[in-house]
């Protein structure tokens, strides 16, 4: 399952808004920061990944994207967290349609349970994830993304003082 989250956001000129990225909503500590201010382009935050009440073609616990409008944002949230993936015995997926009749995803195969993943496994899940979210960013789609999976960070278009160390 997949879980959503988006805000717009208004920013007075001269101003600056703060956020702090959770990864995990049963643990919200913060993982990160970013930071907004009026001059930006980005009017939009979300956060997307396993868990809650959608389904999930990835495998991240979360994905974060800052963009020009929340709408921006949650889909690209949603496209880059369903990058975060590996082929792996660890990841247990059905078919969508097998969980819930009137899916629109049809037979697709949704991920239902990640079992212990090795720490290069997470890395190359991330990385694939990361390519996703550069090749976004490059386009003009998206003004950065914070992608998270147990325990491990990607980033791109956001200020690394704000990352926390790996």
């Amino acid at each position: 399952m997949s879980t959503t989250a988006a805000i717009s956001l208004f920013i007075s000129p001269g101003s600056i808004s703060g956020f702090g990225l959770v990864t995990d909503v049963e643990r919200p500590d913060i993982a990160a920061s970013a930071i907004v201010d009026a001059v930006m382009s980005v009017r939009g935050i979300a956060t997307s990944g396993r868990g809650g009440r959608s389904f999930s073609l990835g495998i991240a616990d979360a994905v974060t994207v800052l963009a020009n409008d929340a709408a921006a944002a949650d889909v690209a949230a949603t496209l880059i967290g369903n990058a975060v993936d590996i082929d792996s015995a660890a990841v247990v997926r059905r078919p969508a349609r097998e969980l819930r009749e009137d899916s629109d995803l049809g037979t697709k195969p949704v991920v239902v349970a990640l079992g212990p993943l090795a720490f290069h496994d997470v890395a190359a899940a991330l990385d694939a994830g990361l390519a996703e979210a550069e090749r976004m960013r490059a386009a003009g789609l998206i003004s950065g993304a914070f992608l998270a999976l147990r325990g491990q960070h990607r980033a791109t278009g956001l200020a690394t003082a704000s990352l926390p160390a790996l």
